[in-house]
């Protein structure tokens, strides 16, 4: 059965779960988008959805990483993602010497090809931690789910999470009549579920207009 939002009564307060994790009462909202990932002026068109401490503050430390990595890939493509390396991924990095040097130890040139085998020339490269990168993909697509479908991931999915340069074409035939949906510039996205699984479900993400992500939900168990 869905985990959808508990309309039981608590101490004269309606009661809510997180929809993060599925598992703690929410006392708090939180952005989605993270946000950390976001420029000034705000889109005006935010999206928050019910959170506990942990999934909301806890979370943090890893989207002031996140944000560092994708504005380094991204600070080209456009003013705002400009800004968000200027006014705010420089500034962690003047404060985070671990986190600067451990992104510079990194950083490198090569070859790179879209997924239809275009040839884009070199290009600078660096390696994103596969923790920040999966960890807040997963909260980001955990809360559009709920905010889209009101109903709660929880621990009942297993999630894959995919980064990529560009889409293959096959991918971007099959979801081209998804509906589409942003966050200012900072999100692009469009998703689809099963209709008779609807814990099956794919999304696909781009942010500021050039890094992408995939996002994929599974049953753990068959209803």
């Amino acid at each position: 059965m869905p985990i959808r939002l508990l309309g039981e009564k608590m101490s004269g307060r309606a009661t809510q779960m997180c929809a993060i994790c599925g598992v703690r009462l929410a006392t708090t909202r939180d952005h989605v988008p993270p946000k950390a990932i976001l420029v000034r002026p705000f889109p005006k068109n935010l999206i928050t959805v019910p959170a506990c401490v942990e999934c909301n503050n806890g979370s943090a430390p890893m989207d002031s990483d996140f944000r560092v990595y994708l504005a380094a890939g991204v600070a080209d493509n456009g003013v705002s993602a400009n800004k968000l390396w200027k006014e705010s991924s420089r500034a962690t990095l003047r404060n985070n010497r671990k986190l600067l040097a451990k992104l510079s130890s990194t950083i490198g040139e090569a070859e790179i090809r879209t997924a239809s085998g275009i040839e884009l020339g070199r290009r600078t490269t660096y390696h994103w931690p596969a923790h920040v990168f999966n960890s807040v993909i997963e909260r980001i697509v955990r809360g559009l789910y709920f905010h889209h479908y009101h109903e709660i991931l929880g621990p009942r999915v297993m999630c894959t999470v995919g980064f990529r340069l560009s889409l293959p074409a096959e991918l971007i035939a099959a979801t081209s009549n998804w509906h589409q949906y942003n966050v200012g510039d900072a999100l692009v996205y469009r998703f689809g579920r099963a209709v008779e699984s609807p814990l099956n479900s794919l999304w696909i993400l781009q942010f500021y207009g050039g890094l992408w992500a995939s996002f994929e939900t599974t049953p753990l168990f068959n209803d």
